[in-house]
């Protein structure tokens, strides 16, 4: 009985461990918000190095991404920063104009994977921004899955 139920505590608390970060979503939102201001050169290569490894990625349940090969990770990975890049052309977005506003989150599931979902708001000349963020708990830290879209927001 004591062993069976000992037994169980662990693995509750393995459990339970893997779905908890020390890393906050605002943290997270912030120090990305950091990296956008940042000069392009730069900001590329630590953007890159927000997003969870294929290796890691591959700790978790099985999923559309961790099928990848790592070539095409790392094509995935690249096209994020290219489309977030593109996107910010279009709305002719200086990053390092930007100004932090605020950082809000949501708790999502796919896969069967717990995520925290990053919305990141920034103004820039006087139009406010929202980005979206997908990330996942690993190691203490929130890790970068996806970018999902940066969009204008209406006031």
């Amino acid at each position: 009985m004591h062993t069976k139920l000992f037994s169980i505590l662990i693995v509750l608390s393995i459990a339970f461990s893997s779905f908890t970060t020390g890393e906050t979503p605002e943290r997270f939102g912030k120090d990305f918000f950091k990296l956008l201001k940042a000069s392009p050169s730069t900001s590329e290569t630590q953007i890159k190095q927000k997003f969870i490894s294929l290796k890691d990625l591959k700790t978790f349940p099985k999923n559309e991404i961790s099928e990848f090969s790592p070539e095409e990770f790392d094509e995935f990975v690249a096209y994020n920063i290219s489309e977030l890049q593109e996107n910010a052309k279009g709305y002719k977005i200086a990053w390092n104009e930007i100004q932090y506003l605020k950082t809000e989150s949501k708790a999502e599931s796919d896969y069967g994977i717990d995520l925290k979902v990053v919305y990141l708001y920034f103004k820039h000349n006087a139009h406010t921004f929202k980005l979206q963020l997908v990330t996942i708990p690993h190691d203490n830290k929130l890790k970068l899955i996806r970018i999902m879209y940066l969009d204008f927001v209406a006031e």
